[in-house]
């Protein structure tokens, strides 16, 4: 199974590729973020988000530009977004 890129530790090392989708009952990495740390999330289509924009959730586990709540800034730019695209952000 891809592991997505990388171990929240940064010793497993897999393909970085967007469909690396856990499967129902898997065993999952999770990390409590604090703020400074940076992580891969994904953007929701049909977002324009510059490197430094406030992203808050858009739902379904993406975020997205001019949230209610902004939780996090980009840490790099993704222009006309047409799919769900990892992008690396920082927690705020």
């Amino acid at each position: 199974r891809d592991e997505l890129g990388q171990g929240i530790d940064n010793s497993l090392q897999g393909s970085g590729t967007a469909t690396a989708f856990y499967a129902a009952l898997d065993r999952v990495k999770v990390a409590h973020l604090y703020p400074g740390c940076i992580f891969t999330g994904f953007i929701a289509s049909g977002q324009h988000v510059a490197a430094g924009d406030l992203l808050g959730s858009a739902g379904g586990g993406t975020l997205k530009t001019g949230a209610t709540v902004a939780r996090f800034y980009a840490e790099e730019t993704k222009a006309n977004v047409t799919v769900e695209t990892m992008i690396r952000v920082t927690v705020i």
